[in-house]
């Protein structure tokens, strides 16, 4: 059995899912029109690889702080079934069929916060996700992350971590990612796919040692 890691935002997704959550939040009035302006700037950091990657999760997170399980849960089916569901690349269902033909563990690394990310991979059928996590205290979020946060090298941190838990190795680990934050994770990686690239990772000197994917033909 081999084990294939996947960037979620840009790679499995069309578009930032946090990005069309705040959207969302805003087009249906919950949030003023301002929280996007932000957001915009803390996005250009995070596709230039230069993101201070908890301020960037605590502030697409806000929406959250403060609410229900049960509202949260709604939010984000309605989220996820009318803004990003119909952003998940053609080609992502190809490859996540090809692994659970193979019978590998499928896993999605992302920054994103868990709220999204495990939506997404259960929507997905992906077996495990990691991602950044938000403390709670009696069911309700806090504007606190808890834990490490998967971006760039800590994305390393965390598959090693779940390796050695779960007695998994690397041999013949596949890597998909789209951008310079998914380097580290793709070089740890028997197979490594640079997936509709960005611009950056294309300029990067690393981008040769990667086969490129197409995934929203």
């Amino acid at each position: 059995m081999g084990i294939a890691f996947f960037d979620m935002d840009g790679t499995l997704v069309d578009g930032d899912t946090s990005d069309l959550f705040l959207h969302y939040l805003v087009d249906k009035g919950l949030q003023p029109a301002s929280i996007l302006e932000g957001a915009a700037e803390l996005n250009r950091l995070f596709f230039a690889g230069t993101a201070d990657i908890n301020k960037d999760v605590l502030f697409m997170s806000a929406p959250l702080f403060g609410l229900s399980e049960a509202r949260r849960n709604a939010l984000m089916d309605d989220c996820v079934r009318e803004r990003i569901a119909p952003r998940y690349k053609k080609g992502a269902f190809e490859r996540i069929a090809f692994h659970r033909e193979r019978g590998d563990l499928t896993v999605i690394v992302t920054s994103t916060q868990e709220h999204i990310s495990r939506r997404v991979g259960r929507d997905l059928g992906f077996d495990e996700v990691i991602c950044s996590k938000l403390k709670l205290k009696d069911g309700v979020v806090q504007p606190e992350i808890d834990g490490i946060v998967p971006y760039q090298q800590q994305k390393v941190v965390l598959i090693k971590k779940f390796l050695e838990e779960h007695s998994l190795s690397l041999n013949d680990s596949y890597g998909y990612g789209d951008s310079v934050n998914d380097l580290q994770m793709l070089g740890i990686c028997t197979h490594k796919y640079a997936v509709d690239p960005s611009e950056g990772l294309q300029r990067h000197p690393d981008f040769a040692s990667l086969e490129v994917l197409h995934w929203r033909q």
